[in-house]
């Protein structure tokens, strides 16, 4: 939201979470925005009939057990035309106890998630692995350094998010030259994979 905020500042934002700190923290980066604390899940009751140009789903449905009742319930309340972006955990072969702490129901592959999309009712225009420069250093961190130290979750996701500036620093440029490529050059893997489908 503060990203459309900043660079659409006409544009009104509503942002949905289950958890009152989450929108406590948008409101103070987004202090405009329409916020609601609401189960995502019962769409129809918090919007009625309202349509939207854009839809953000970030790191969301792979909580889902039925993410494509989601997405299908979506396209009701998308414009003719308006797009939705997706994210979500890649790769199946990076599960790791960090997925069980956030409540994952699984990671994907490129092929399952166009095929929720599409059996939802989207058209897929744009869909490719992120973060390919994390694959190899996450999966030895999470298959094999983990394992072997028998760090839990909770530790596996305290240990990823904490900030070492010279190191973040590093990812971003590498990341922002990544983003440049993108659409480019099909990226084989990543931790994350992103979607942008059309109603």
């Amino acid at each position: 939201m503060q990203f459309f905020d900043r660079r659409w500042p006409g544009a009104r934002c509503t942002g949905i979470d289950g958890y009152l700190s989450a929108l406590l923290v948008a409101r103070e980066r987004v202090p405009d925005a329409r916020l609601l604390l609401l189960d995502l899940l019962q769409a129809d009751a918090w919007i009625g009939n309202e349509k939207f140009d854009v839809i953000t789903l970030l790191d969301v449905i792979e909580h889902l057990d039925e993410p494509v009742s989601l997405l299908k319930n979506l396209t009701r309340h998308s414009k003719q035309g308006g797009l939705l972006v997706v994210s979500v955990p890649a790769f199946p072969v990076l599960w790791s106890k960090r997925d069980v702490f956030l409540g994952h129901r699984k990671r994907y592959t490129k092929k399952h998630l166009l095929t929720e999309l599409q059996t939802a009712g989207w058209e897929v225009l744009h869909c490719s692995y992120g973060f390919s420069f994390m694959f190899f250093p996450v999966f030895f961190l999470r298959k094999i350094l983990f394992p072997f130290k028998k760090i839990d979750g909770q530790s596996i996701e305290a240990s990823e998010l904490r900030v070492v500036p010279v190191i973040n620093a590093i990812l971003r440029a590498i990341g922002m030259i990544e983003a440049r490529l993108q659409g480019k050059v099909s990226v084989p893997v990543g931790t994350s994979l992103f979607c942008v489908a059309r109603n």
